[in-house]
């Protein structure tokens, strides 16, 4: 399964869609665009192999993989995307 991300870019936040087989899966607020740096960037736009797992903080998430010079990628329900490092 690949899911697609298609990014709005504003000047402290991002706001995304994700996609899957073109169907809208959810939209998301996240980080701003910071050169993908880890913890303080929202990923790239682009399309990436998902997968569904269980984490043990953030309950059922989709593992994003591939993202160019990032790991660790989750999509997750959180609060407040500056208060939580990493958060999609």
């Amino acid at each position: 399964m690949v899911i697609e991300l298609q990014r709005l870019y504003r000047d402290g936040w991002t706001d995304g869609e994700m996609l899957i087989n073109g169907i809208l899966v959810c939209r998301s607020i996240e980080l701003r665009w910071a050169k993908n740096e880890r913890n303080i960037s929202c990923v790239q736009e682009g399309v990436y192999p998902v997968a569904i797992i269980q984490h043990p903080k953030h309950g059922e998430c989709l593992r994003l993989d591939g993202v160019k010079g990032r790991s660790g990628i989750l999509v997750h329900v959180a609060n407040d995307a500056q208060k939580e490092p990493g958060a999609v």
